[in-house]
């Protein structure tokens, strides 16, 4: 397949989401076929927002006794009602960054079925 040539020199590609997303598109698994559009696009839905690195990554200049006594989201050992593969929606979210905090990680039985979706 031959690459596509995208000229950046006036700013990014532009992206046709219409074309790709929720339409059954496969990636491609050569990176040079993949076309340069899309790259830029799926590397900036993968930028983590400076609010939510502030809340929830911990700085590099935390010390490592500070690090190993901050709180961690509690475990939840309780059975996961809803399947792992309807946790995806196109919808926009309903809830705050500000409130992960308040959530329950599900049991690690139930995140194991989630990596294996895609």
């Amino acid at each position: 397949m031959q690459q596509e040539v995208d000229d950046i020199s006036n700013g990014l590609p532009l992206f046709d989401k219409d074309k790709w997303i929720g339409k059954g598109q496969k990636f491609l698994m050569n990176p040079m076929d993949v076309p340069l559009r899309l790259t830029y696009y799926i590397d900036k839905q993968l930028i983590i927002p400076n609010e939510v690195k502030e809340e929830y990554i911990p700085s590099p200049n935390l010390s490592i006794e500070a690090f190993v006594t901050q709180k961690l989201p509690k475990l939840s050992y309780s059975l996961a009602i809803f399947k792992a593969q309807s946790c995806f929606c196109k919808e926009t979210p309903n809830r705050e960054t500000t409130t992960l905090d308040t959530c329950e990680l599900p049991p690690i039985a139930w995140l194991n079925k989630l990596s294996l979706i895609t």
